[in-house]
């Protein structure tokens, strides 16, 4: 503000001066114009007076505002206020109850002292609170261990299953509680030999000797005797890292008992101690051939040896993987389980394996899982082999078999591959008009005719070494008004678990708890899953096919009946891998039912023949 009135005051003063110019000129003209009109020039008068100052000229306007100044610099910060009054003290807490004295500590964690504080300090002086224990294990066995005077015997780690004795004579059982001097306390019991606990799946308690022959998996090994053999779970790898076992050691081992997956075990393992080390392993079984699942138990926990196995696929495992095995002579397969735990090396050999090469197995642990399966933990265990004649001889008679009774047109091989050499067939009939040798066309007879007995005929050669004929006699059939129908998961109309009814071809079918989950299968939660037909039917035949990628073999019971659900009788299957094929030729059921185990199944579809009602 203080400028802006300089300003107009400035503006004023250049006014008043402009107008007292302004008045001089006009009166210097009136007076010359004065003059003029008088006649002739008079002299000039005198200067005359100045003329007063002319009245002040009215403010001129405000100027515009001048642009902002630039900010001032901050100002200094103030000082800090002053502390505030400190608080009054709080009131004394309540005071705590005494701690427990060295002698009061000692009689809490070993109550078996006798002494007084007086006699504690004396034995704390002299070093008598702390003695020597020397425990023998079965006469063979001996570990010292120190122990606190007044210390219980039960918590040396000794089960209240074992005897315990004072002296080597075991004429005085142990008759003491605490301990209060240096002692040997023998141990002792009655062993269990190794195939007593496998036959035994009931005991709570088991206790025996037998050597070490395998560690397949990290928390898992193998013991043997001369009588049996069983799995030893240790519930984690340090567990067994800890108790320091190698194969070939003699071990003590007492625990509880159970099993898993049908792997019989000893597990809640309470105790393992090293007898001896480097020991002899038992001799291997050997085994002529795979047997069904039944047969193999027998050697289940065993190092078995077995020849002559066909590998069923190329091996390209990695981490922990399965090789499957096909035993040329029956058809049974197997696996071999590698452990991610074991040597790569041994993986890196089992992936130098090709479909169709010939292996044997020496000394190899057959474990368990659902069925029977081999676990590898060396390179040597499984190595190349060729097939002898009878191997031969057995896989093209088995392979090369039509079946008993012929329904539809057969398809006959005339070269074949094994073991990597090149096999002719030639095949023959004795009733061509019934199957063509040629082509394996089957003409059927007509319905209401005899069914036909016709020897089918196959000549297999190498064209050197090898030449075998097969003869098979079979029975053609005759036609009937036979029906089949198939079901999978689509034309169930399957989504989530679910109970409820369709129909395929006119026929009901009722379910409960089968849904799909993965798009390509039926799939039945376990111990729940039911598939059934509703109505009654004349039934010739189920065929029930599952998922073979499925890792778990699959669980469930088949029944024939007659009314829907009937699960009185269990019918037993012919299998083919994982396809189950259930003939109703001989029996008047009019209803099946297929009940899920253990776990979910898998099925892939469902085939049903049966003669229409007329």
């Amino acid at each position: 503000m203080i400028h802006k009135i300089e300003k107009i005051k400035r503006g004023g003063n250049k006014f008043m001066k402009r107008s007292y110019k302004y008045l001089l000129l006009t009166l210097t003209a009136v007076f010359a114009l004065s003059l003029a009109a008088c006649g002739a020039d008079g002299e000039v008068g005198p200067e005359g007076p100045q003329g007063e100052q002319g009245e002040q000229g009215p403010a001129g306007e405000e100027g515009p505002q001048g642009p902002a100044g630039p900010e001032g610099p901050e100002g200094p910060a103030g000082e800090d206020g002053a502390d505030g009054v400190d608080g009054e003290d709080g009131a004394d807490g309540v005071d705590g109850e005494d701690g427990l004295s060295a002698y009061e500590l000692h009689l809490e964690y070993y109550p078996g002292y006798e002494g007084d504080v007086e006699q504690y300090l004396k034995d704390l002086y002299q070093g008598n609170l702390m003695f020597e224990v020397e425990i023998i294990w079965f006469d063979d066995y001996t570990e010292t261990v120190d122990a606190m005077n007044g210390q219980a015997v039960s918590s040396l780690d000794i089960s209240e299953e074992f005897d315990l004795y004072l002296d080597a004579s075991f004429d005085d059982a142990l008759d003491v509680d605490y301990i209060t001097e240096d002692m040997t306390i023998y141990v002792d019991a009655e062993l269990q030999t190794v195939d007593a606990i496998v036959a035994d799946g009931d005991l709570d308690f088991v206790a025996t000797r037998a050597i070490v022959t395998a560690r397949p998996e990290s928390r898992l090994f193998y013991i043997e005797d001369e009588q049996g053999a069983i799995a030893v779970f240790g519930g984690s790898e340090s567990n067994v890292d800890e108790w320091g076992i190698e194969v070939g050691d003699e071990i003590f081992i007492y625990g509880g008992r159970g099993d898993f997956n049908g792997l019989e075990q000893i597990t809640s393992v309470e105790r393992v101690i090293v007898l001896n080390s480097d020991q002899p392993l038992p001799d291997a079984k050997t085994i002529d051939y795979i047997m069904e699942d039944d047969d193999m138990l027998a050697y289940q926990g065993h190092r078995i040896n077995v020849s002559e196995l066909i590998v069923n696929e190329d091996v390209d495992g990695s981490g922990s993987f399965n090789v499957e095995l096909l035993d040329p002579r029956n058809g049974n397969t197997i696996d071999i389980r590698f452990d991610s735990y074991n040597d790569s090396a041994v993986a890196d050999h089992l992936n130098t394996l090709e479909e169709g090469d010939v292996v044997d197995l020496n000394n190899i642990v057959l474990g368990w899982f659902n069925g029977p399966q081999l676990f590898i933990t060396d390179s040597d265990q499984v190595v190349t082999s060729t097939l002898s004649e009878s191997s031969i001889s057995a896989y093209f008679e088995r392979v090369l078999h039509p079946g008993e009774t012929i329904t539809s047109d057969l398809t006959l091989p005339t070269e074949y591959t094994l073991d990597g050499v090149e096999y002719t067939i030639t095949w023959t009939s004795s009733d061509d008009s019934v199957i063509d040798p040629a082509d394996g066309t089957v003409t059927r007879p007509e319905i209401g005719e005899d069914d036909s007995a016709v020897d089918l005929s196959a000549s297999v050669t190498d064209g050197s070494d090898f030449t075998e004929d097969y003869t098979y006699s079979v029975t053609v059939l005759a036609q009937t008004n036979e029906e089949t129908l198939s079901f999978d998961y689509e034309d169930a109309g399957f989504g989530a678990y679910d109970e409820g009814t369709f129909t395929i071809d006119g026929v009901e079918f009722g379910f409960s708890e089968f849904g799909n989950y993965d798009g390509k299968t039926m799939q039945g939660r376990a111990n729940e899953g039911i598939i059934y037909n509703t109505e009654e039917l004349d039934l010739v035949e189920v065929v029930i096919t599952f998922d073979p990628d499925q890792q778990h073999d699959p669980t469930f019971t088949f029944y024939g009946g007659y009314s829907a659900q009937d699960d009185d009788t269990e019918m037993t299957a012919e299998t083919d891998e994982r396809v189950y094929t259930y003939d109703f030729s001989d029996t008047d059921f009019t209803h099946f039912l297929i009940q899920n185990n253990d776990f979910a199944v898998y099925i892939l579809d469902i085939e049903v023949t049966y003669i229409p009602a007329d």
